[in-house]
């Protein structure tokens, strides 16, 4: 019997490096849904929500933020794992260490190693 692999929404608004990562996640077996941002995620995030295991999401992003989006999605299914990745989290907002009893930090920059150590333990966080 073989599992389904775990399915990440991954939102970066710079192409060359949601291609990237998206890439090296796919290598390790997980199934990946790409959104530039956003509003691109809510649309992936209607379609397949139930089959998402984590959200992986910059922080900063142009419109709607990774924090309020990850604030959104985990309102409609409280148990979604997430995981942020940012350039600065020595001076996260307020809102953001709100969540981060649901979520984890990944500092930029990674290598890849580091990515895929992260989100196998933030889909193994109970």
């Amino acid at each position: 019997m073989s599992l389904e692999p775990k399915t990440i929404l991954f939102v970066e608004d710079e192409r060359a490096i949601r291609k990237l990562i998206s890439t090296i996640l796919k290598r390790a077996g997980y199934r990946v849904l790409e959104a530039s941002d956003a509003g691109e995620a809510e649309v992936i995030w209607t379609r397949e929500n139930s089959g998402i295991d984590l959200l992986l999401t910059d922080i900063a992003m142009p419109g709607l933020s990774g924090p309020e989006l990850a604030r959104d999605l985990l309102a409609e299914r409280p148990a979604l794992k997430v995981l942020f990745a940012s350039g600065n989290s020595e001076h996260l907002p307020p809102h953001i260490a709100i969540l981060l009893g649901q979520a984890r930090v990944l500092q930029k920059p990674y290598a890849p190693k580091q990515l895929l150590e992260a989100v196998a333990d933030a889909l193994q966080e109970p």
